[in-house]
């Protein structure tokens, strides 16, 4: 194979996957879309039926779809000043800020953050998957989040200059380890 022929697959795996992602953004944008405008509909024919606490629910839930996408592309773009961080602190914020009925622990120390949480089990073979963007553990109809969690992880991670890893908790969950 030579060179030429190197360069032009890459490339074309670069725009098969830039495609790929285009047609997830698109669908996961399309169903909050779709359901806002449908609430709408009936909301207009039949006022005294207007779900608005599920209207809002919806238009968040687009909202934080593009808040992550930003950050996705903000992560992806490298550091420009980066400043000195002190992990310890970060995670401590992080960790307060964690919804009730699941559990984390954040261990800092010489380079190297690590992170076990539980949840559902996570077959050994999807947790590479899980850094793809809009892969989830228990598909697409999960309630919550978009799937570019670690996507995200893995842009600001690569953008220090890091490693990121995961791998499945035995009784669920995931330990994801991040070295600098």
């Amino acid at each position: 194979m030579t060179i030429r022929t190197r360069i032009t697959l890459l490339y074309a795996g670069t725009a098969t996957a830039q495609r790929r992602f285009a047609a997830n953004v698109a669908h996961e944008l399309r169903t909050p879309l779709a359901t806002g405008r449908t609430l709408l509909e009936v909301a207009a024919a039949h006022p005294e039926r207007c779900d608005l606490p599920e209207l809002r629910t919806v238009n968040e839930r687009g909202a934080e779809l593009v808040d992550a996408l930003l950050d996705l592309a903000r992560a992806g773009h490298g550091l420009t000043n980066p400043v000195p961080t002190d992990l310890a602190v970060v995670t401590a914020q992080a960790l307060a800020n964690l919804d009730p009925g699941g559990r984390a622990s954040v261990t800092v120390a010489d380079g190297r953050l690590t992170v076990t949480n539980t949840g559902p089990l996570i077959p050994a073979e999807l947790t590479g998957r899980l850094f793809e963007p809009f892969v989830r553990s228990a598909g697409r109809t999960r309630p919550a989040g978009h799937g570019l969690g670690l996507t995200i992880a893995r842009a600001v991670v690569t953008a220090h200059h890091g490693t990121i890893t995961a791998s499945p908790n035995p009784d669920g969950g995931l330990t994801v380890d991040v070295r600098f």
